[in-house]
């Protein structure tokens, strides 16, 4: 038996229906992973950010030591 050109019809519409909703399921799926990637990123560079601080007021602790250590060294000689 074959199917009336109103069938075949509605039988492709269901086709690019089915086809959609699978890359609609696809995009979401990608949004969603792109806003997981976001917020892990922009912890990481958070905390890249805090670990340049420290080692810039490390930096600046040592080269004040340093020079202190340079000046009395110098005034007792």
């Amino acid at each position: 038996m074959s199917m009336t050109a109103e069938e075949e019809m509605i039988l492709a519409i269901g086709r690019v229906q089915g086809t959609l909703d699978g890359m609609k399921s696809s995009i979401n799926a990608g949004v969603e992973a792109t806003a997981r990637q976001e917020v892990r990123i922009s912890s990481l560079e958070h905390s890249r950010a805090y670990v340049w601080g420290v080692v810039a007021a490390v930096s600046a602790a040592v080269s004040g030591f340093v020079a202190f250590i340079f000046r009395s060294a110098g005034g007792n000689g």
